[in-house]
């Protein structure tokens, strides 16, 4: 499934070509943000016992995605990717980027409160358990949001 929201004429035409394929697609011509996009996301999920949510701004790998969905096969309930920065350029931004990520993890680590989950800052795609599925209000840090209210549900996680 491809949730798309906003984008031109050539998003569209995207859109219709994964249609084509058989792929289910929602368009919302109004960009109401992720939190708005995942929720009628899950809103439309019918059966499996897992789903994969891939931000559109990231490139993964198949390995990835077959990682992650074994996790959750093998009785987690959320399963994300450590995230790690392209540090090959060495530049300032680089530098930046990997000190946001670094500081996630730590707020994740503050949220689980000792609740033996891993901490993970992989909120650009992770695996979660259907059963997990819920919709989440418009917060600062949707990711960081949904691992935690899987911990308090008492979920298991891997990353």
């Amino acid at each position: 499934m491809v949730v798309a929201a906003g984008g031109g004429a050539d998003t569209v035409e995207v859109l219709r070509s994964l249609a084509s394929q058989g792929i289910s697609v929602l368009f919302e011509r109004e960009r109401l943000g992720k939190a708005a996009a995942y929720n009628r996301a899950i809103g439309s999920v019918r059966g499996g016992d897992a789903v994969v949510i891939v931000n559109s701004d990231v490139v993964v790998e198949p390995e990835t995605i077959d990682l992650l969905l074994s996790s959750v096969e093998g009785g987690c309930d959320i399963s994300f990717p450590r995230i790690v920065p392209d540090r090959s350029r060495g530049g300032f931004w680089s530098r930046v980027s990997s000190v946001l990520w670094d500081l996630q993890d730590v707020r994740i680590r503050t949220l689980m409160g000792g609740k033996g989950m891993v901490p993970s800052s992989g909120g650009e795609v992770f695996a979660i358990r259907s059963g997990h599925l819920r919709p989440i209000p418009e917060v600062i840090n949707d990711d960081a949001y949904i691992f935690a209210r899987v911990a308090r549900e008492g979920g298991t996680c891997a990353t």
